[in-house]
């Protein structure tokens, strides 16, 4: 690295956290509070909503797999955070994804829910990341990202509350409508005094800015991404399917297949609140454990972990192993997939991480839609009929196998700053 890069990278790289660092940490729980308060409830209302637009509750599983495919047009958006900045992108993304919640809300048929939560997919991309990537000191990114979603997993414990006591008939659509509407004014007000990211300020004074749209939609191609770029493919594959087994479905397996335990909604409620406290504490603590151990050792030591708790839940018929292996399950997810958002995005150029994110996103949801329509023929009455756990227990087992291995072949990234990875890991000719 020559004097030149150094002097760029101390211009680009924030020295200390400061007090907007912790304001911009609040902004981002916000984001996150709002958005996994919506992801937590719907999974816990799946029965409720089932009923309410016509369709068996293993129907949810092809319904919301479907639905993924809106999140593959996110790329669109990617462009436009390249074209109009990070924090107008924000903003925008933040609004309309608490509006297409709030909209599904009044569906009366599967057809209105779905071009709704269709909507939604567009608005999915998570500029978080690129914030966090952006803007934060190196030592702290992990802790950054780690407080954003522990802080933002509290919402759980109100979606679990709000299930147990009013997600019956169709309290379902006045609560996620309300939190719609709070969710799109509250994020998008505090969104307005969020600067933008230093490293895109200093992306619009450079020429890279003028490059065209096709060239730079194509540049994470270059060979030099490539090994890097389809680990990061495969890594969210394999999470997303972790995700859209046990971990998403766990409600409708409890009151399907172990009903004899004496479960139902009120119960897997209470029960809930305390499962999701173990997510909080996982998702404020992924950041210190990914910034002293490291990304990779972090991703596959709560990987196998995870594994664990899965094969303990779907194989024991016992109630206190069953919640000693949710424990287990939310707790290890959450620092796996929390290291993995942020180990994926630094190993890009400035001028490269928002397309190559964006990339990432839309290869890993046409891949995942694919293995998720694996697990409804699988799982479904209609088709092999397996069952909810025999087909998580196979799918969710892969899936973990791999997010237990990839780690292994990336590099490691802890309390390094973007620009010298970049450098020195992917644009050989500079080097160190």
């Amino acid at each position: 690295m020559n004097d030149n890069d150094k002097i760029k990278l101390e211009e680009l790289e924030a020295k200390n956290w400061t007090r907007y660092h912790s304001f911009l940490v609040g902004v981002l729980s916000i984001n996150r509070f709002f958005n996994l308060f919506m992801i937590v409830f719907t999974g816990l209302s799946i029965t409720q909503i089932a009923d309410a637009i016509g369709v068996e509750p293993t129907g949810m599983i092809f319904l919301f797999t479907f639905l993924n495919v809106g999140s593959v047009f996110t790329l669109f958006f990617r462009y436009i955070a390249d074209k109009i900045g990070r924090k107008p992108t924000f903003i925008f993304m933040h609004i309309g994804l608490m509006a297409s919640y709030g909209i599904s809300a009044l569906s009366t048929n599967i057809y209105f829910f779905i071009l709704a939560r269709f909507a939604a997919g567009f608005f999915t991309t998570n500029v978080n990341g690129l914030l966090i990537a952006e803007e934060f000191p190196a030592s702290y990114r992990g802790r950054a990202a780690g407080l954003a979603e522990g802080i933002g997993m509290t919402s759980s414990i109100l979606a679990s509350s709000l299930a147990i006591f009013l997600g019956n008939v169709n309290y379902w659509r006045i609560i996620i409508g309300v939190m719609g509407i709070l969710g799109g004014i509250l994020g998008g007000f505090l969104g307005l005094f969020i600067k933008e990211s230093r490293r895109y300020r200093y992306f619009l004074k450079s020429n890279n800015k003028k490059k065209k749209f096709k060239k730079r939609l194509t540049g994470v191609f270059n060979k030099k991404y490539l090994k890097y770029f389809i680990l990061s493919i495969l890594l969210f594959v394999c999470i997303n399917g972790v995700y859209q087994t046990i971990k998403r479905y766990y409600p409708a397996f409890l009151i399907e297949e172990r009903a004899s335990l004496g479960f139902n909604t009120e119960i897997i409620g209470l029960w809930s609140i305390v499962i999701y406290i173990s997510s909080i504490f996982g998702y404020s603590l992924s950041g210190f454990f990914s910034d002293k151990i490291g990304r990779k050792k972090t991703i596959t030591i709560t990987g196998a972990f995870y594994l664990l708790g899965s094969l303990m839940v779907l194989l024991i018929y016992n109630v206190y192993w069953l919640f000693i292996g949710f424990l287990i399950i939310n707790f290890c997810f959450a620092i796996f997939i929390n290291t993995a958002a942020v180990l994926t995005v630094e190993f890009f150029s400035t001028e490269d991480r928002n397309i190559g994110s964006g990339w990432n996103t839309t290869f890993t949801n046409i891949l995942a839609i694919l293995g998720n329509f694996g697990i409804y023929f699988v799982a479904d009455n209609n088709f092999l009929g397996f069952g909810w756990g025999n087909s998580f227990l196979i799918f969710g087992t892969i899936y973990t196998i791999g997010v237990i291995i990839l780690p292994f072949f990336f590099m490691e990234t802890k309390n390094r700053v973007v620009e010298e990875i970049y450098q020195s890991e992917i644009d050989k000719e500079i080097g160190v």
